[in-house]
Parts: C-alpha cells; structure tokens; sequence
C-alpha cells in the first residue's frame, strides 16, 4: 500500500492569508501615497506616471515569491502511478482535463494567455486612471486614489490567479497538461474516415493514494464490427495534425495483420489501414455479416 501524499493539495491557510495581506497593504500603501501626492499628481502627468507604474510593477513580485515559496515547500513523497487506459468521449476527455487543472493547482503550470490580457487591461486601465476621470467628470478625479486602491485588489487577484497558472511546482512532470484544442481538431479529421463507429480518446490515467494523473492523450477509433478487435490510435502535434497513425490489436489476436505504424499519414493512409484490418477479420469471421456494409463503403469488392 503506497503512503498517501503528507500535504493536502489545497491551498495552505497561512499562504492564502498572507497573499491576502500583501493586497490589502498594497492597497493601502498606494491610496496613502495618492493621498499625499494628490495635488502633483493629477496636475502632472509625468508625476503621474512616476509613482503609478512603479506602484503597480513592483506590486507582483511579493505575490509571485509568496507564490512560488508556497509551491516549492510542500514535501510530497514521490508518487507510483499505476496507469489504465481509458476509451473516454472528447467531452469527458475535457471535463477531465479542466478538473484535473483545478484540483491539482499546486502541481501544474501553463501559459494562461487570457490572463495575461487581463492584467495587461487592467494595468493600462490603472495607469490612464487620472486621465479618464478627468475626460469623464472633474469632481470624480477626487476620489483618484480610492479608484486606484481598488483596481490594485483587482490587479492584485489576478496577479494571484496568473501565478499560480504560469509558476512551477516540483512535481510538474508528474501531473503534464494537455491541451485539448489538438485533440479536437484531430477528431474532426477522424470523422471523414469511413467504417467508424465511434470516434474518441484514448488516455492513460494513473492513479495512486487518491490522485490522479493524465498522460499521453491520443486520438482513438473503433471500426464498426471489429469494436472488441482492433482501435485505430493516433498522436496529435500542437496544431492538431495527425502525427502517427497505428492499429492497436485489442485481443492480441494471432494472425493479427502486422501493419506498419504510419508518419503524417493522409486520410488515405488511414483508410487503407483500416481497409487492410477489414479484409483480414472478413476472412477469419466471414459470418459478421455487419462486415457487408463496412467493406462496401471502404471499397472492398467480393474478390478481395
């Protein structure tokens, strides 16, 4: 029996107060400098700019220490995955896939893009702060620091939020991401391939001590008839085209035809492979008669 990990993966109270304070007295700090300043700052838009930018760029970097300290001190024994693989929906695939970024923050990292945006806007917003009061109604331009000691909690949050997304923990080769963007698009090349009957994912999910890990997605079709016999496997690139195309023998059956493993196959190529299975059971099951129809839309004459 492996020994269960010794932190809970949520979050640590003390962490999160902490961030919490380094926030609040950011925003403080920030509404008293405006305060004393006021009357430079809004007559001046170089004084300005002056104390806003470095207010909000050196703001990340106690949350973004905070943060990484956080990730980096949790003693976790090194986990024994014991992997299945699963024939999972694409839609399961990506609940999975979200779940299983939200549940193991602390273990994960990725490049959050649409944070990014976020804090760019509201970083741009922030510092033109004075100059939109001003345009919109003068006697709004008093209550300037406030305004900006709100929009530094705000700022302050999703600085947080991209951290934890983009800072690594230690045990990031242990718990990869993987886009499911790819597999999509993967899928829909699949769909024009005739005699499938069901078209999905094949995932390796490892389990050990009441956690998860997702490994090595790929792109997986059951052959209509040959569902228990042979699946079609394929690898994805990050642009969602097909990179290995290769029949998997699913009862290791003897006299299994030995058909090569296929590099940027065309949907030729694919279709020959499954044509090459088709005619191969038609043979060792001539009595399938579900086998009619998938050869005939595959091309198969009686001869064959």
């Amino acid at each position: 029996m492996n020994e269960p990990i010794e932190n809970d993966l949520s979050l640590p109270w003390y962490y999160a107060v902490l961030l919490f304070s380094i926030i609040i007295l950011w925003a403080v700090l920030s509404i008293e400098i405006l305060f004393m300043l006021f009357g430079i700052l809004v007559s001046d838009s170089t004084s300005w700019l002056s104390v806003s930018v470095p207010l909000l760029l050196i703001y990340p970097l106690p949350l973004a220490a905070t943060i990484w300290r956080m990730k980096w001190s949790l003693e976790i024994t090194e986990p024994e995955w014991e992997f299945k693989d699963q024939y999972i929906s694409f839609s399961e695939f990506r609940t999975i896939s979200k779940d299983y970024r939200s549940n193991y923050t602390l273990f994960t990292s990725r490049f959050a893009l649409e944070r990014v945006v976020l804090v760019a806007m509201v970083l741009v917003f922030s510092m033109s702060l004075p100059f939109i009061l001003d345009s919109l109604l003068f006697p709004i331009l008093v209550f300037l620091p406030q305004l900006f000691g709100l929009l530094t909690i705000l700022l302050g949050i999703l600085y947080t939020s991209l951290f934890f997304a983009i800072i690594p923990g230690p045990l990031n080769h242990e718990f990869p991401l993987y886009p499911h963007k790819p597999i999509r698009r993967g899928l829909r090349l699949l769909s024009d391939i005739p005699a499938l009957s069901w078209i999905g994912v094949c995932v390796r999910i490892g389990y050990w001590s009441g956690y998860y890990t997702i490994r090595e997605p790929l792109l997986a079709a059951k052959i209509e008839g040959l569902e228990s016999v042979a699946t079609l496997l394929c690898s994805v690139t990050q642009d969602g085209a097909i990179s290995y195309a290769w029949v998997h023998n699913e009862m290791e059956h003897e006299g299994f035809p030995k058909i090569p493993k296929k590099a940027r196959p065309t949907s030729d190529d694919i279709i020959d492979m499954v044509r090459e299975v088709v005619k191969w059971y038609s043979l060792v099951s001539p009595e399938n008669e579900v086998l009619d129809d998938v050869m005939f839309d595959l091309g198969i004459g009686s001869s064959e």
